[in-house]
C-alpha cells in the first residue's frame, strides 16, 4: 500500500497489518511541523474505560508511540521506554492532537518529549518521554488522514479480551490483530494495555481506577505467549500496601 506525499508515493508500514489490527482502531493520523511530528486521533467512546468518559492511558501511551517513533525524515524503531503523565482531564469529543519533538538526536538512540491536547480547545492534558533505536526495520505509517473503521467490540477493553488467572494475574493471547509483525512481538501498545488492566483488577477490587503515571520499558520481545501481567503492589509512603 502506498500514501501520497506531495508529488512522491511512500510506503505505509501500516498496510500489512491485519484490517482489525489494535492500531488501525486507533486511526492516528501523522504529519509535521516543522521539526516537530504530529498526530490526530478521534475519541470515540471505545477508548474509555468502561462506564466512564476516562481514556485509558495505555491507550494514549500507544499513540504517543506511533507519533513518536517518526522524526520528520524517517520511522525510528524499535521503542525502548515511554512514560506517560496525565495531569489534566482527557476530551471527551473531537480529536486528539499530539506534538513530539526530539529532545536528543543521536548516531544509536533519539530521545523525544510528546505533548497532547485537547483537539477543541489546544488545551495540553498529557505528555510524554519516550526513547527508540535508530535501527531501520521498513517503512513507518504514512502520512495524511487515516479512515476510522468501526470497532468489533463495545470498548478497547473488550477487544483485548484478557482472561484473568488470579487477583493479581490476566493474561493475553497472541493474534494477528494485536501482533508487531516487522519484530515477532506483541505490539507495545498491547502490552502496556494489559499491565494497566492487570494493576486494576488487582488494586481495584471491581472498581475503576484511573491510571495518571504510565512507565513502560520493553527488555526484549514476547517470542512465544501467552502475555502475562502479575502485580505486584509496592507500598506507599509509611509502609501502607494500597487496598
Amino acid at each position: 500500500m502506498t500514501a501520497p506525499t506531495g508529488d512522491a508515493e511512500v510506503q505505509d508500514g501500516m498496510a500489512g497489518l491485519a484490517p482489525d489490527h489494535f492500531l488501525h482502531m486507533l486511526a492516528v493520523s501523522l504529519g509535521t511541523d516543522g521539526d516537530a511530528v504530529t498526530g490526530t486521533a478521534p475519541v470515540r467512546p471505545e477508548l474509555f474505560a468502561p462506564g466512564t468518559s476516562r481514556i485509558r492511558t495505555a491507550l494514549l501511551l500507544t499513540m504517543v508511540d506511533l507519533v513518536a517513533g517518526h522524526t520528520p525524515d524517517a520511522p525510528l524503531a524499535p521503542t525502548v521506554d515511554i512514560r506517560v503523565q496525565v495531569h489534566a482531564p482527557n476530551p471527551t469529543s473531537g480529536t486528539i492532537l499530539l506534538r513530539c519533538r526530539p529532545l536528543r538526536v543521536g548516531s544509536r538512540m533519539v530521545v523525544s518529549e510528546t505533548e497532547l491536547l485537547a483537539g477543541e480547545t489546544g488545551v495540553p492534558f498529557a505528555r510524554a518521554v519516550s526513547t527508540f533505536l535508530r535501527m531501520a526495520l521498513g517503512p513507518g505509517a504514512a502520512h495524511g488522514p487515516r479512515p476510522v473503521p468501526s470497532m468489533p467490540a463495545p470498548s478497547f477493553d473488550a477487544f483485548l479480551g484478557p482472561r484473568i488467572v488470579d487477583d493479581r494475574r490476566l493474561e493475553l493471547d497472541p493474534h494477528p490483530r494485536l501482533d508487531n509483525g516487522h519484530v515477532g512481538t506483541i505490539q507495545g501498545g498491547v502490552q502496556s494495555f494489559l499491565a494497566e488492566l492487570a494493576a486494576e483488577h488487582a488494586l481495584g477490587h471491581g472498581r475503576r481506577l484511573a491510571a495518571s503515571d504510565l512507565d513502560i520499558r520493553y527488555l526484549s520481545r514476547v517470542a512465544a505467549g501467552p502475555l502475562a501481567a502479575t502485580v505486584e503492589p509496592v507500598p506507599a509512603v509509611g509502609g501502607a500496601v494500597p487496598a
